[in-house]
């Protein structure tokens, strides 16, 4: 009805690739488990302006002929390049196909290699020694760019594919009230607004995206 380049495109998420260590027999186990403990905020590069990570200290599981392990998640907070999303059919019901091109530019994938070294080092020294022994998946001589690669999942922030800019740019598909370029009467007010995903969790923008496309549809109506 009213073809838009950029709908679909400019696809952003937050690519998280976990680590996994065997858990020393310390007590720990009876505080860790069902809930996660540490939060790290972290720069892939000291010279950086701002975090490019978030580290989490994930739940003690055991492994069956292994024993108790305790994981690290690395959650990566931007990506450099682009993704897109498109629909399969003209069937609603259909789910739509993500590609989400994440850890596929060097600097992403550089980051993300940063800080994995980083959860290493830090599970070797005090006192998080006591409670992490040896490193199990990776391994310290795997390929830690090809497994970050093959075993990244999502953050669940999924943003972008209607970006907010201005007419002029042919991938912004809504202005800066949030209306639609080229429609009346339609405003989109959610994520997928977003010219680029926040350095954070996306539910509190997305809360006051939100709150602003309220806005801006009264003020239009009345």
């Amino acid at each position: 009805m009213h073809a838009l380049e950029g709908v679909g495109e400019n696809y952003q998420d937050h690519p998280v690739v976990t680590m996994t260590l065997k858990a020393k027999p310390n007590g720990l186990e009876s505080h860790a488990r069902g809930r996660s403990t540490l939060k790290l905020y972290f720069k892939s590069d000291p010279a950086r302006e701002y975090i490019d990570f978030h580290i989490i200290l994930r739940d003690i599981t055991t492994v069956s002929g292994i024993g108790d392990m305790i994981g690290f998640s690395c959650h990566l907070l931007e990506q450099t390049n682009r993704g897109r999303l498109t629909l399969q059919s003209s069937d609603p019901t259909d789910l739509p196909i993500i590609d989400p091109r994440m850890l596929e530019h060097p600097k992403d994938i550089q980051a993300m290699v940063s800080a994995m070294k980083f959860v290493q080092q830090l599970a070797a020294t005090e006192p998080m020694d006591s409670f992490c022994g040896e490193l199990f998946s990776p391994s310290p001589d795997e390929d830690w760019t090809k497994f970050a690669r093959s075993t990244y999942t999502s953050y669940f922030h999924g943003v972008g594919t209607c970006k907010m800019g201005p007419a002029s740019d042919p991938m912004a598909v809504v202005d800066q009230h949030l209306r639609v370029h080229g429609m009346e009467n339609l405003w989109i007010g959610d994520a997928s607004i977003m010219p680029t995903v926040a350095h954070a969790n996306t539910n509190l923008t997305s809360m006051m995206i939100g709150e602003r496309a309220a806005d801006f549809i009264k003020e239009y109506s009345y």
